[in-house]
């Protein structure tokens, strides 16, 4: 049973300064994860017509630029895009294909001049059903091909193993180029190790399996959706695809 249970990074009033460390340390278990290559295997066989890639909640950009970096063609460009959007971002990515927005995108509502394929990569878990299938809706209104990557699962191991990520940021916070206020967080007052153990443990709580994405996701007449399920490292992934044109399997 999905259990929508309290997340700090979800909240407006924590410090955007801790919110940055957490993405910093969840892009980089993800990159661990091989999430990027095998999130770029499924969208590059589906060759959908796409100009521009709109990431939505894209955190500190680093999954969406190296799963699109890997499918994307000649012309196409990829637009980053959050909530709560860090104003560092655009100096992290000089690429001349990737722009960062400004402004926050509540990725329920999309304004419309953002038009793109759009991508939210392990940010799905973070909305109630209603929001997900207003999402998936909203995309589908536009006519805007929706791809989500979720590296979250409601599964004993995955559960388990959130016990131990206070260990894993203790190790892996040195890696993440981190300011010295993280640093401060991780070892002198252990906050940081802590808050992403228990958003690491509500996401899996949170996550949505495949038959709930499939009963989310609203059939329109030239529309398809696909949904599938990839090994990755200890744990598994699920990409579900959106778009018209492609074919949603039978049953």
């Amino acid at each position: 049973m999905r259990i929508h249970a309290f997340e700090f990074i979800d909240q407006p009033w924590f410090p955007g300064f801790l919110r940055d460390a957490g993405t910093a340390y969840l892009d980089r278990v993800l990159q661990m994860a091989k999430v990027p290559e095998l999130a770029a295997e499924v969208l590059g066989a589906l060759d959908l017509p796409v100009e521009r890639w709109v990431d939505l909640g894209t955190g500190n950009g680093h999954i969406a630029v190296a799963t699109i970096d890997r499918i994307r063609k000649e012309g196409q460009t990829l637009l980053l895009t959050d909530k709560f959007p860090d104003e560092g971002l655009h100096r992290r990515f000089p690429e001349d294909w990737v722009t960062v927005y400004g402004a926050s995108v509540d990725a329920r509502w999309v304004p419309p001049e953002l038009s793109g394929a759009r991508t939210l990569f392990n940010t799905l878990h973070h909305f109630r059903p209603t929001d997900v299938r207003r999402i998936f809706s909203d995309a589908q209104h536009h006519g805007q091909p929706i791809a989500v990557v979720e590296a979250t699962d409601r599964t004993l191991p995955n559960l388990i193993s959130a016990l131990f990520i206070p260990l894993m940021v203790w190790l892996l916070m040195p890696t993440l180029k981190p300011k010295v206020s993280w640093l401060v967080f991780t070892y002198l007052i252990p906050i940081l190790p802590l808050v992403i153990a228990w958003d690491g443990l509500v996401s899996h709580l949170r996550s949505y399996g495949e038959k709930e994405l499939v009963a989310l996701s609203p059939v329109e007449p030239g529309w398809g959706w696909q949904t599938h399920r990839i090994k990755a490292g200890p744990g598994t992934i699920t990409v579900h695809i959106g778009a018209p044109g492609i074919e949603t399997p039978a049953g």
